[in-house]
Formats: structure tokens, C-alpha cells, sequence
């Protein structure tokens, strides 16, 4: 009966933040980062989302482009320029799909490819492209919110297998993808505990809220057996929230302190149990490490007995001839198969969004609440990255690219709307208004 309850809860929310998405596009930037949680609730209530798998995908990806076809016919639209590194994020990912054509298993990776590819347009391309104002920032975060609450309470109440939600399947039960549920939480962990070190909530009641999903945000990691989400996102908090503070108030870094303390002992507290199995025991550890790392070590040598793959790679999905699967390091992978130059091309878009976005983050001039959405994207766009050192593979990686183009669209925002604070203030009305005709000299 619960997840019933939360199955409507959320579809309700999906249809109300929709009428709204025409003037707050951010609000389906939301919808687009948690499509892949999403999904897996509605599938839990309704059997319609269950029988078609594909539905879900297709009304987010309707709303998302609806909010698109307002951004075009905006009239900001014309002056709008999209930054270096988001365009160079599309290069990669447009070589990637090129790159199927001279892989091993041709036939096989552009079929990876192009099942992959709607969410991979969706989460890198549209979601970035939605932002367009320091508002849109600030919605893409509310929204997130509004939308963890009913999730995160249905992966609660849901029926589960060992790790995963229990799927229908028939007569028989499936489990569902426990690592994107886990990621889903590691988000809105980070979206509620920044949100609430910015100071912009006021209301005992929605202080009591934030608190809570960020508490069961890490129950629902935990309990997935997700090892690199929970160190993850307890790695993200800490090493964001004293970057926040330090250009806040002394009562704002007190507040990170404490959230910090609520992190930590939400995390201690759920580790000494036992309702993780096994997952944590150091040998399984051990043995799942030194598996993900044999396989790396494998494609790597594949790699280096193919010269002409140090240029143009593998070809995208290869690794699923060579090693048999794909081998969980996404750099690693991403070298090997898309080649050195395409590789460095993604990891220098990585470093210029990192170097520009931790500049603006001390910027004096952003207000809490713009501070607080900015480094919700950058944080998440970290806990991502971190993510693909252990799990996925190029194109089953669409939130990471999802966060790497928000973050990059996001310094060109701040870049653009905190200028005029830099303009000493007796200018600032003469920028502000348009200069008066002067008379005629008589």
C-alpha cells in the first residue's frame, strides 16, 4: 500500500512541476536526473509503466522538449553562447558513436550505442542546454527536492530482492538496478545537505525535511549495497561543504560542521549493522577490486598491442570482445577505446570546468542560494566522476555527462550574471537604465 501511495505522490509531482516547466526550465533538468529512479517507482505502482518500460522515458523526454522549444523561442535565444567545454563534452560523445563503425564487435557496439543513445542525448545534451539563468539553477535544485522525497521513501517501502527493488517479470521476479537507485540517493544527499548550509531555508519544518532525506538519501545507498556511492557522496559532502562555508558566514560554516556530524553518524550508524550482508566484508572487497583492476589491466594490453588504437581507440564497446565485459573503469575505457587525443580532449574538459567553477565558488559577489545550487552541480558533478572509477562504462555514463555539461553551462551563467556586481555602484544605474536624450543647445 505504501509504495502504491508513492507511486501516485510522485506522478502527481511529475504532473505539477510539468505545468510549470514553460517559465522553469529547471525543473525539467530535475525530471531528467531522476528519470532512471523514477522509473523504477512508477514501475512499482502502476502496471501500465511496467508492461511499457519505455514510457516513462518517453514523457520525461516530451517535457524536456517542450521546456526546449521555450528556450528557442526566447528571446535571449539569439545571444546565447554555449562554453568550449560543453561543445567539446558533444565532440566526445559524438566520436564515441563514430567509433563503433571500426570496433571488433561492430554489430554489437552500435547496437549498445544506439539503445543508449535517447538518454545519453537527454541527460548531456538537453539538461545543459536548459540552463540558462542563475533561476534555472536554483529550480534544477528545488526540483530535485520535491522529487527525492517520494522516491526515496518508495525504494523504502518497495519490495526488494537482495539488493534491488523486486521487478515483475511474469511469474517471476527481477531485480532492479540497485547502483542507479544508489546514485539517485548519493544526489539528493548532496542536494539536501547543501541547501541546507546555504541559510536560504528558514522554516523549522523544511529544515526537519532536508534533514531527513539527506539521513534516508544514505539508508537507501547503504541498503543497496552500493559501496562507492556511500564513500562517494561522504567524500563529496566533506570536501564541498567547507568550500561553501568559507565564504560564509561563521554561523554558516557551524551549520556544515553539523550537517558533516549528521553524514558521518547517519553512515557509522548504518555500517554497524548487519543489513549489509556481506558487501563490506574485506574480502569481498579485495576480490571485486582486484577483478575490476584485472580486467583494466586486460584491455589495456589489447590497447597497447594496437598502434593505430592509440589514436583513434579500440572503437567504442570493444571491451565486450576483448575482456568480455565492459571492465568498470570509465578512464580507463575511455582511453583504450576512443584513443589518446579524444581521451585527453574529455579530460581536459573535465579540468577547465573544475579550475573555472572552484574560482566562482568563492566568488563574494553569489548569493546563498545561487552559491548553494552552483556547488550542488560542481559536488555532483564530482560524486559522478568518482562513480566512474568503479562502475559503468562510455555509454552507460549519462549522468556523469549530464553534470559535466550542466556544471560548464553553469560557469558560463555565473560568469555572466555575477559581472554586474563587479561594477563600482555609482555605474551600475547608468548600465542599469538607458541614458536620457539631452536637449538642444540653445
Amino acid at each position: 500500500m505504501g509504495i502504491k501511495i508513492c507511486s501516485l505522490w510522485l506522478l502527481v509531482t511529475i504532473c505539477l512541476l510539468t505545468l510549470k516547466v514553460r517559465k522553469h526550465p529547471g525543473y525539467a533538468v530535475a525530471m531528467i536526473w531522476s528519470l532512471f529512479a523514477a522509473e523504477q517507482i512508477l514501475q512499482q505502482g502502476f502496471g501500465i509503466f511496467l508492461a511499457r518500460q519505455y514510457l516513462v522515458n518517453l514523457i520525461i523526454g516530451a517535457i524536456a522538449l517542450v521546456a526546449v522549444g521555450q528556450q528557442v523561442s526566447a528571446t535571449s535565444f539569439d545571444k546565447r553562447t554555449l562554453p568550449k567545454e560543453f561543445v567539446y563534452l558533444l565532440a566526445v560523445i559524438g566520436f564515441s558513436g563514430l567509433s563503433t563503425i571500426w570496433a571488433p564487435n561492430s554489430n554489437q557496439a552500435i547496437s549498445i550505442f544506439v539503445s543508449q543513445f535517447p538518454p545519453m542525448v537527454l541527460f548531456a545534451a538537453i539538461a545543459p542546454f536548459l540552463l540558462n539563468r542563475l533561476d534555472d539553477l536554483r529550480d534544477a535544485l528545488k526540483g530535485m527536492i520535491v522529487l527525492s522525497a517520494p522516491i526515496i521513501l518508495g525504494f523504502i517501502l518497495a519490495p526488494r530482492l537482495s539488493r534491488g527493488l523486486a521487478v515483475k517479470q511474469g511469474i517471476s521476479e527481477v531485480q532492479a538496478n540497485p547502483l542507479a537507485e544508489a546514485t539517485f540517493g548519493g544526489i539528493c544527499v548532496i542536494a539536501a545537505v547543501f541547501l541546507l548550509s546555504s541559510g536560504v531555508v528558514r522554516k523549522i519544518l523544511y529544515k526537519v525535511c532536508l534533514i531527513a532525506i539527506s539521513v534516508l538519501g544514505l539508508y537507501v545507498i547503504y541498503r543497496s549495497g552500493s559501496r562507492g556511492q556511500l564513500i562517494g557522496v561522504v567524500l563529496t559532502v566533506l570536501l564541498f561543504l567547507p568550500i561553501l562555508s568559507r565564504v560564509s558566514s561563521t554561523k554558516n560554516s557551524i551549520r556544515a560542521l553539523f550537517l558533516a556530524a549528521v553524514v558521518l553518524l547517519s553512515v557509522g550508524f548504518f555500517l554497524s549493522g548487519d543489513g549489509g550482508g556481506n558487501r563490506w566484508d574485506r574480502r569481498v572487497l579485495t576480490e571485486n577490486g582486484m577483478g575490476r583492476l584485472e580486467a583494466a589491466q586486460s584491455l589495456l594490453k589489447a590497447f597497447s598491442n594496437e598502434p593505430s588504437a592509440w589514436m583513434i581507440g579500440l572503437g567504442c564497446g570493444s571491451s565486450r570482445r576483448l575482456i568480455g565485459s565492459y571492465c568498470h573503469i570509465v578512464p580507463v575505457e575511455m582511453i583504450c577505446e576512443l584513443g589518446i587525443p579524444m581521451s585527453c580532449l574529455f579530460f581536459f574538459t573535465c579540468f577547465s570546468v573544475s579550475r573555472t567553477a572552484f574560482v566562482q565558488l568563492y566568488d563574494s559577489s553569489l548569493s546563498p542560494s545561487a552559491r548553494a545550487a552552483f556547488g550542488f552541480l560542481f559536488a555532483c558533478m564530482a560524486f559522478t566522476m568518482c562513480l566512474s572509477l568503479k562502475q559503468g562504462s562510455i555509454t552507460g555514463s549519462s549522468p556523469m555527462y549530464s553534470f559535466i555539461g550542466c556544471t560548464a553551462i553553469a560557469t558560463a551563467i555565473v560568469g555572466r550574471e555575477t559581472v554586474i556586481h563587479r561594477i563600482p555602484l555609482q555605474f551600475r544605474a547608468r548600465f542599469a537604465q538607458p541614458s536620457q536624450p539631452q536637449s538642444p543647445v540653445s
